[in-house]
């Protein structure tokens, strides 16, 4: 074992050869984000190429509109439903469940032959979205060291990234159906992994299985002693009635559950994520990753839109992989201002550039300049991959408590989605009534309050354990009702 001192002084190369089943954990169970990624991109590819009219499925405007945000709506439909089974049988088994879905859902795409069959296909797809939030990114912080932490909490990111780049380059030189049938293959073999892995340590607590979590937590890399160390952490911040919760009835632990979720500890991190997470989804992203092929045709793009396609993605991958490198090196607010400035810059640029172009203004100089929409969202994808969006997703493992973080995740994954809907759903609307650079401009203006509001209230995180990071917002006072409770 490390020293203190040896280990402060650690590479991230040197900390991710001692912790090698955390890092091959976290690539595995981020592999349904990878369908996340193809789930959100491949609708792009599919309207794109339905249009062209050489497919069996034909669609009108409207149609496409209702496949582009069907995703949105198994979001919203399924976010407590999801965070349900993880809370009921466990983060592992609801990645599990995650994957499976997903599987549905693509074979439901595969082989439809209606607008219809495509819709409910997305629908289901969505719901897999929303499984994937709850169980990838709160396993992946759970049993990740917070030496490492930085970096596999990249992982999402970088999967997602790679999905999106993946089908942007299968799409556009194979049919659409053969394209997402290859991205297949990864999904069914992470689910056979899947069930190597060992189940959440804090929800076997919670379950009163402080063997099995203990044995969770020697999987993920703990010697024994570590291991004994961590569970008495864990439970310093949980409250006693998640491990002697059947010393309780029903109606107590109703009651527990009602007092909790007015703590401050649960309130404080829930209203912080809300509104960044609403935030993020008016900040131009699901917009940009819906139509990115017509973003680049309505901007007059001179090259083929499918191929920019390929390097704006290819770009955001980069980006993801070398967040790996810098999050867990630098203080993670530096980090998110200013790619938050660098991202308000950009859409900034793009609505001028957009306004200048329709109203024929300054022509001559706009001639050089048609390079300038590729390079805009090349750069906003960088800035989000490292810090804006990264950091943010990140969090919600973080700054939720442990005893409610299925319930917290759900709340605040309805309120992202509801506002994922809105945005994605509203845009034919925008577009007639702001025009494309009015549009650009407004998503700089969301851009321009995220500054203002992480300024004064993001939490810092960088390298804190969980522990750590929940008490910074408050202990909460359950703890001290259960134990009356339980000793009357």
């Amino acid at each position: 074992m490390a020293s203190v001192a040896d280990q402060k002084d650690e590479s991230i190369v040197q900390v991710m050869r001692r912790f090698p089943k955390q890092i091959l954990s976290s690539i595995n169970i981020n592999v349904s984000s990878f369908m996340v990624g193809v789930s959100v991109s491949s609708v792009a590819v599919i309207v794109g190429r339905l249009e062209e009219g050489n497919d069996v499925i034909q669609t009108t405007p409207e149609e496409a509109s209702w496949i582009v945000s069907s995703l949105m709506l198994g979001m919203m439909a399924s976010s407590f439903f999801c965070g349900h089974i993880a809370h009921l049988f466990g983060l592992k088994t609801c990645a599990i469940l995650t994957n499976l879905t997903f599987l549905v859902g693509f074979l439901m795409i595969l082989f439809g032959t209606s607008v219809i069959t495509l819709s409910i296909g997305r629908f289901v797809l969505g719901a897999a979205a929303i499984g994937n939030r709850m169980s990838a990114q709160p396993l992946n912080c759970e049993f990740s060291n917070p030496k490492i932490r930085s970096f596999t909490g990249c992982i999402w990111l970088m999967t997602y990234s790679l999905g999106q780049c993946l089908i942007y380059l299968l799409g556009a030189f194979l049919p659409w159906r053969w394209a997402i049938g290859i991205t297949l293959i990864p999904l069914i073999l992470s689910t056979f992994g899947m069930f190597l892995m060992h189940e959440s340590p804090v929800w076997l607590l919670t379950q009163g299985q402080v063997e099995k979590a203990e044995l969770s937590l020697r999987f993920y890399d703990r010697s024994e002693s570590e291991a004994i160390e961590e569970i008495k952490s864990i439970k310093e911040v949980m409250t006693v009635e998640q491990y002697e919760t059947k010393k309780l009835s029903f109606g107590d632990r109703l009651k527990l559950k009602l007092v909790m979720i007015r703590e401050p500890s649960f309130v404080k991190p829930c209203l912080y994520l809300i509104m960044v997470l609403i935030t993020m989804e008016w900040s131009c992203f699901p917009f940009i990753s819906s139509y990115l092929v017509s973003i680049f045709k309505a901007t007059k793009a001179p090259f083929d839109p499918y191929v920019m396609s390929i390097f704006a993605t290819s770009a955001r991958f980069a980006a993801s992989l070398a967040s790996g490198a810098i999050l867990p090196k630098f203080p993670r607010r530096n980090i998110f201002l200013t790619s938050a400035v660098i991202l308000l810059v950009c859409l900034s640029t793009l609505g001028t550039y957009a306004y200048l172009q329709l109203h024929d203004i300054w022509p001559e100089y706009l001639q050089y300049l048609s390079w300038l929409p590729l390079f805009a969202i090349i750069v906003i994808y960088l800035s989000s991959s490292i810090g804006y969006m990264n950091i943010n997703l990140l969090l919600i493992g973080e700054i939720l408590p442990a005893e409610s973080k299925s319930l917290g995740n759900a709340i605040v994954t309805s309120f992202q989605f509801v506002a994922s809907f809105s945005m994605v759903k509203s845009v034919p609307f925008l577009l007639e009534t702001l025009g494309i650079y009015g549009l650009f401009w407004l998503f700089s203006g969301v851009v321009g309050f995220v500054i203002f509001f992480a300024t004064l209230f993001m939490p810092e995180t960088h390298e804190l354990s969980l522990e750590e990071i929940q008490k910074n917002f408050g202990k909460s006072s359950l703890e001290k009702t259960t134990k009356i409770q339980l000793d009357a």
